[in-house]
């Protein structure tokens, strides 16, 4: 008897058994989801220490590019697609920028550099002197017989004080919090001498991304025309194409939105450090670099900013702590209502509220660069859905 071999069958078990396979792994993965996630971390950090030079290279080159079309339209009359006649105004021009940029930097650097090393020294060695006089100022606040009378005249049971101890248990927390200060003190001071170990890792990374970014700016035409080539390949025309839609729409607003974010705060910080000099603050450059370096960071930046430099502030003067505060108060509402808005304008399109989900979200998935980088991310995933919403929409 012959056997009637079914197709439809067959393809119906390979579905099945594919899907019972996708379910066990999936079971497993989610079984020992805590040690799946630390390999898959540790892989990640892997290739992101591989690639370093290459992701920082193509920063510096993204962000370099504008500057050396402009010299290379300008000076050498060089055309958008180039040959190899005209090569030599391309790799002329990067030389150029990468010059000035290296005079701008060294200057800085020059001016900056003993004036942050004395604040970070002055810092380091009046910390500790700071934590303990706020101790010894909280724990005479707790004694103040006064303080204490006016507490036991609130409408609290008095009762519950007396068995609770409240007063010395107060004196017991704020031990508890300035010896976690002073720990805390310690492991900043950890955090610096590692730091200046890993300073010289940073740099060799640096050095070898200007290197691989001068290739990168020079045959940047080329090497995206390979690009497209490559995918052209691979994947049908159509998406190909949606792909360089969505490049072009992200290079559009991150390009703008970054370059207009880092010009504004560098503004703010030097606003900052000239009316911190006025106003004869310490450490007037240190807190000026954390202000405009903040800055960077929509709505919840400022604030950050603002609490470190008000507090090393309030040591040395706490009249000069408020008028630190009003300062900065008045620099925050200039920026917001005035400069921001000259910047940047509505690059991003997103409302506040859109903004503040982007920070909150981004910050708790990737830290700091989240919050950062998350607002042009999320004002691209925004066009891209409301294209979709309206492509859906008009097909119906």
């Amino acid at each position: 008897m012959k056997f009637e071999f079914d197709k439809k069958y067959l393809k119906l078990s390979v579905y099945v058994f594919l899907a019972l396979a996708a379910l066990i792994l999936f079971y497993k993965v989610i079984d020992n989801f805590s040690s799946a996630f630390d390999s898959f971390r540790i892989i990640i950090d892997f290739f992101f220490t591989l690639l370093k030079p290459f992701i920082m290279a193509i920063a510096i080159a993204y962000f370099l590019y504008p500057l050396i079309r402009w010299v290379e339209t300008r000076f050498f009359n060089s055309p958008h697609r180039l040959s190899k006649k005209n090569k030599r105004g391309r790799i002329l021009s990067i030389l150029v920028i990468y010059i000035l940029i290296i005079i701008l930097l060294g200057t800085f650097l020059y001016l900056t550099t003993p004036r942050i090393v004395k604040n970070i020294s002055d810092l380091i060695t009046v910390l500790p002197n700071y934590v303990e006089e706020a101790g010894d100022f909280f724990k005479e606040l707790n004694m103040n017989k006064k303080i204490q009378d006016f507490i036991r005249g609130l409408p609290i049971d008095n009762q519950m004080l007396t068995q609770y101890d409240f007063f010395k248990n107060i004196d017991q927390y704020v031990n508890n919090i300035f010896k976690n200060a002073q720990n805390a003190v310690e492991g900043i001071l950890g955090y610096l001498v590692n730091s200046a170990v890993s300073l010289t890792s940073g740099l060799l990374n640096l050095v070898l991304a200007i290197f691989i970014a001068f290739y990168i700016l020079k045959d940047k035409e080329e090497l995206f025309r390979s690009l497209r080539r490559f995918f052209e390949a691979f994947f049908p025309h159509k998406t190909v194409k949606r792909w360089r839609e969505i490049l072009y729409l992200a290079d559009e607003k991150f390009g703008e939105y970054l370059i207009g974010n880092i010009i504004d705060s560098t503004i703010i910080g030097l606003m900052c450090f000239i009316g911190l000099l006025v106003l004869k603050i310490k450490f007037a450059l240190l807190i000026s670099i954390i202000i405009g370096v903040t800055n960077l960071i929509p709505y919840f930046g400022p604030i950050i900013g603002a609490v470190p430099g008000i507090i090393l502030t309030l040591f040395d003067s706490p009249i000069k702590a408020l008028w630190l505060a009003i300062f900065i108060l008045v620099l925050q509402q200039f920026d917001g209502n005035y400069l921001k808005p000259k910047v940047l304008g509505d690059k991003v399109g997103l409302s506040p509220l859109w903004v503040i989900f982007a920070i909150v979200i981004g910050g708790g998935l990737f830290g700091v660069w989240g919050m950062f980088l998350g607002v042009p991310t999320i004002a691209v995933i925004r066009v891209i859905l409301l294209q979709a919403i309206e492509k859906r929409n008009n097909s119906i």
